[in-house]
Parts: C-alpha cells; structure tokens; sequence
C-alpha cells in the first residue's frame, strides 16, 4: 500500500515505513495483549472490553504474561527460519534454472534459462538489505520487552537473544 503514496524522497518512505510497520507490530505483540483481557468500563463502548482483569495484577501476568513469553520467544527465533526458507527457496530455483542440483559441475555453472541479464542478476544476486524492516523489528523487541518486563523480568534475555539472533541473521 505504501507504494501508492507518492513520496518526494527515498528517505521519507523509509522513515514512513519505519514507523508504520513499527506501530502495526507493536499494536500486534504489545497493545492488544495488555488491553484485550481487561475490563475496562468505557460508556457506549462497554462491550468491547468485557474481560476478566480489572487491573495489573499477579493473576494477570500468570495468565497473560506467559502469552506475551511465547510470543517474544517465537519473535525471537523466526529470523534464522526465514533465512533458511529463503536460502532453500534460492537454491532450488537455481537448481531448476540450471537444470541439476549439482555442486560445483563447471557445465551447469555455465548453463542458464534466463533469456536476460537482469532475470539472472535478480534469480542469482542477494537480496536487498532492508534495514527499515530491521530497525522496526528491533523497536518492537525493545518497546514490547521493557513494556512488560518489570513484571516479566524473563523478557530482558529473551530480548537480548532476539537482538543478537537479528543482528547475526542481518550479517548473512
């Protein structure tokens, strides 16, 4: 969608996806998990939050607390599995351009199915370094983590080990 804005510099639409994918994951992993269970009486709206918590108790950080464990976990350990989907995704459409999965064979190195240079370039080159998305997902590791861990203490080195599994994953 962000396409379809006009920006009048590269770096406005960086900083315009920094921030937008940053509020849409921390509204996902951190506003929705802290106010979805509470009962908070709000007039004509009271039905919306109907839950079982009054208020931030011990109660609440045993039940909703272990959640938001789960997640940051899960956040924390996708980095290297998207990495490797993508690097097994690479290899196999390389393999079928080349028609053989084989390693180091000087004759499929040189053979290829791309017509043009740029299809080549795009099937063999890297990806894009997306560092937006990076800095988003370590603004969301940090805010959801210090959000909650003065009652999740836990969520320090789960955050810790998020940040040095996206810092390690960014280097491949």
């Amino acid at each position: 969608m962000m396409r379809w804005i006009p920006f009048k510099y590269e770096s406005s639409r960086l900083n315009y996806t920094i921030v937008s994918v940053f509020m849409i994951f921390f509204f996902n992993y951190g506003v929705i998990y802290m106010y979805a269970p509470m009962r908070i009486p709000i007039p004509y709206v009271s039905g919306i939050f109907n839950g079982v918590y009054q208020d931030f108790n011990s109660s609440w950080f045993e039940d909703v607390g272990s959640l938001i464990i789960q997640v940051a976990a899960i956040n924390a350990i996708m980095p290297p599995v998207e990495l490797v989907a993508e690097l097994i995704k690479a290899r196999v459409l390389r393999c079928y351009d080349q028609r053989s999965c084989r390693v180091g064979n000087a004759k499929t190195q040189t053979k290829t199915r791309k017509k043009t240079l740029f299809t080549f370039k795009k099937l063999y080159n890297g990806k894009e370094f997306e560092v937006h998305y990076q800095y988003a997902s370590m603004l969301v590791i940090n805010w959801v983590s210090f959000l909650f861990a003065p009652g999740l203490p836990i969520l320090f080195p789960i955050a810790l080990f998020g940040m040095i599994v996206l810092y390690c994953t960014s280097r491949v």
